[in-house]
């Protein structure tokens, strides 16, 4: 079946690299087309506050019915307790210099557009940061290289350089990421999203409505 955005899904089976389990609640933040289609995710803690973001298969999913109910367990994300004091999410999009459209390659973008938002309410900061490498991304690297493929020093330096860029954000969001760039913004990003190209002001709105919907008290079955 397909799923809107903004369900509210059950998670098929654990998840243990984000610590959490069959059943816990998520809700749906992107779809993904394609020959097995997939969707974002995004698990709020009990008091709305945003604590992972995966990606699944559709498979890994499941609707949830009128004859479950929700229930409260304990729960600590790694690195949570520095992001729980902090009301500021800093969002960055790859995008391309005339229309803050997201390139198909995430590499690829000219700049680095960052939106800080409060509570998932406000938007109080934008900023551009260049994206030195775009050109080079462009014209020697179309494709990032996949793994197993021969990877040169050269691409890992670019994208550890991306990473560099980025690392004080707690969100990076692009269409196509590639493996190796994906694995260097990891280290230095709280989160990594794979994303349709929407613009990336239209995400923000997206969970702005989210928040909205669901406020602080989201997991309760009124």
């Amino acid at each position: 079946m397909a799923y809107e955005i903004s369900a509210r899904v059950a998670l098929g089976h654990d998840f243990p690299e984000h610590r959490l389990r069959k059943g816990d609640v998520a809700t749906v933040v992107d779809q993904h087309e394609g020959e097995d289609p997939g969707y974002s995710l995004e698990v709020f803690n009990a008091v709305g506050e945003s604590m992972a973001v995966l990606t699944v298969a559709e498979s890994e999913m499941e609707p949830l019915r009128e004859n479950e109910i929700l229930h409260v367990r304990q729960f600590e994300a790694a690195g949570h307790a520095k992001r729980k004091r902090k009301l500021i999410e800093r969002y960055a999009f790859g995008v391309m210099a005339d229309k803050d459209e997201m390139p198909k390659i995430f590499s690829h973008s000219d700049r680095f557009l960052i939106i800080d938002m409060r509570d998932r309410k406000e938007i109080v900061h934008e900023e551009y940061r260049p994206n030195p490498h775009g050109e080079t991304c462009r014209t020697k690297y179309p494709i990032p290289t996949d793994p197993g493929d021969g990877i040169t020093e050269e691409e890992l330096d670019i994208y550890r350089n991306l990473a560099e860029i980025l690392k004080d954000c707690d969100t990076t969001i692009g269409y196509n990421l590639g493996y190796f760039p994906s694995r260097a913004l990891e280290k230095t990003t709280f989160y990594v999203m794979q994303s349709v190209p929407v613009l990336p002001h239209d995400h923000i709105k997206q969970l702005f409505e989210i928040r909205a919907y669901y406020g602080d008290k989201w997991h309760r079955d009124d």
